[in-house]
């Protein structure tokens, strides 16, 4: 099938026209360029929230070494005061300051991390479209038990023991 010369005419006279019209123009490569610069944009969001994530990890991780190593200061000094009458000829009694100052940088340190927390988190809350949650580190450790006492264990009145059957059950 053999297309007429005319019909070849006004298709190149009309690709000659289009073409610069479309192209030329800029048109279709501001949209590409469009295209390419919102996926750059995309992609460097995800980066920076990956690493607002990555550093919020590392202060938890931290905090909780620290919040470890807070305890065991705390529960050194305790041993350094018993419930009753100090005694300072007690062997150790010297490193009770160092202790002290120890468990107070600790406790900054810990208070440091806490902030940071909040700050990191307020980042990256609307980065990932939500409220920022309340992020709060405990720093005081949990106290030992106090009162505790043992004794007989006594049934509620009004109620009989059941007595127990010296004959093995099958």
């Amino acid at each position: 099938m053999r297309i007429p010369d005319r019909v070849k005419k006004l298709l190149w006279s009309s690709a000659t026209f289009l073409l610069p019209l479309i192209l030329g123009g800029g048109g279709v490569w501001s949209y590409f360029q469009w295209k390419v610069e919102s996926a750059r944009a995309s992609y460097e969001a995800l980066q920076t929230r990956a690493t607002v994530s990555e550093e919020l990890n590392n202060i938890l991780v931290r905090a909780v070494s620290l919040q470890k190593e807070y305890q065991e200061v705390i529960r050194e000094l305790r041993k350094y005061f018993p419930p009753g009458p100090k005694k300072p000829q007690d062997p150790g009694w010297n490193e009770v300051p160092q202790l002290r100052r120890r468990s107070y940088e600790l406790k900054k340190q810990l208070e440091l991390a806490n902030s940071e927390l909040q700050i990191l988190e307020s980042r990256l809350a609307p980065m990932e479209g939500r409220k920022p949650r309340d992020i709060a580190l405990d720093i005081t450790p949990p106290a030992g038990p106090t009162n505790i006492h043992f004794g007989p264990v006594s049934a509620p009145q009004g109620t009989k023991r059941p007595k127990m059957d010296p004959t093995p059950s099958r």
